[in-house]
């Protein structure tokens, strides 16, 4: 891999972003630089040049971080810098499947999302909320203990 140097090019300063992302994306799942390392293949030395965009992430490289975040590789592509084929937009997906694909959860996190959600859908869509329309007397206000609810 080439080094950027010191000069602050589009490209040094593309590949510092795409560092920056691939740090927080490893962070976020708690990875150590030297597990990334050993699911790619390379060393914690390269993880760490990549992370200070000293270093730029080749295709194949691309793909083994989209394989190993568990992502898709357009999104991996498009986050560090690299080229991505004309008419790959951004693709919008569920809440649903956002939390179905997010490593970070566990299983019991993963549902109780979902149940929640379930529920939130359950609502009518013209029943008030009685924590974000409150209007009345400031006695009965959900902010005070019982408000509302009675709640003893």
């Amino acid at each position: 891999m080439a080094s950027t140097g010191t000069a602050d090019t589009p490209r040094a300063a593309r590949l510092r972003q795409g560092g920056q992302w691939l740090r927080e994306q490893r962070d976020r799942r708690g990875w150590t630089g030297r597990h990334l390392a050993s699911l790619l293949g390379v060393t914690p030395t390269q993880i760490s040049n990549y992370e200070r965009g000293r270093d730029g992430v080749d295709d194949d490289r691309a793909l083994g971080i989209a394989r190993a975040f568990g992502m898709d590789v357009i999104d991996v592509r498009r986050a560090i810098g690299l080229w991505v084929p004309e008419g790959y937009e951004p693709r919008v997906v569920s809440v649903e499947e956002a939390i179905h694909a997010d490593p970070t959860l566990t299983p019991g996190q993963r549902d109780v999302l979902l149940a929640t959600l379930a529920a939130i859908r359950l609502q009518a869509p013209d029943t008030p909320d009685p924590l974000m329309d409150y209007h009345g007397d400031p006695a009965e206000s959900p902010w005070r203990p019982g408000g509302l609810s009675g709640g003893q």
